[in-house]
């Protein structure tokens, strides 16, 4: 599992980078409930992503969503931006958002944030 970077959004822009994904199917980043996937495809095979809710049955708190998110990114030239992803339903104990993948080849990721 790969831990990524955050890029932080800013009025004059920035010039994003991504990553390839983990050939161990998983990577994480650190979410401060701002945080936006960009996952980019250049596999001729779709991929998917899911991103588990961190929350127990019987533990979620009011307004947090136990619901997996899973996302089909398009093939080929396949971009997909993801998120926000609120941090009581989202972040592991260690305050990452953690995410799974069904194949590695092509796919790379850039994980962003939009703080005001």
């Amino acid at each position: 599992m790969a831990t990524l970077t955050i890029q932080k959004i800013t009025r004059t822009g920035i010039i994003p980078t991504f990553a390839a994904a983990d050939a161990a199917l998983t990577d994480k980043v650190a979410n401060d409930g701002n945080t936006f996937l960009e996952f980019k495809n250049g596999n001729a095979a779709v991929r998917n992503i899911t991103i588990n809710s961190q929350l127990a049955v019987g533990s979620i708190p009011p307004g947090a969503v136990l619901q997996n998110v899973t996302v089909q990114i398009p093939t080929l030239t396949g971009d997909k931006m993801i998120g926000p992803f609120p941090v009581s339903s989202f972040n592991d104990p260690t305050n990452y958002l953690i995410w799974t993948f069904d194949a590695q080849p092509n796919l790379t990721i850039g994980c962003f944030s939009l703080n005001p």
